[in-house]
């Protein structure tokens, strides 16, 4: 996304943070491409280790 700032794309997702804050859980995430918008709930998270 060449020439987008910082403030733009905060700009742009402010609406959909306010979304998640009131209707959301800890466990949604929504994944906004060009052609759909995905939300998705965690059903379980388990850290790895990662190999350095």
């Amino acid at each position: 996304m060449d020439g987008v700032t910082h403030e733009e794309l905060k700009a742009a997702a402010e609406a959909v943070i306010k979304l998640l804050n009131e209707k959301g859980n800890p466990y949604t995430t929504i994944i906004i491409q060009q052609d759909k918008i995905v939300v998705t709930q965690d059903v379980m998270g388990i850290p790895l280790p990662i190999n350095d």
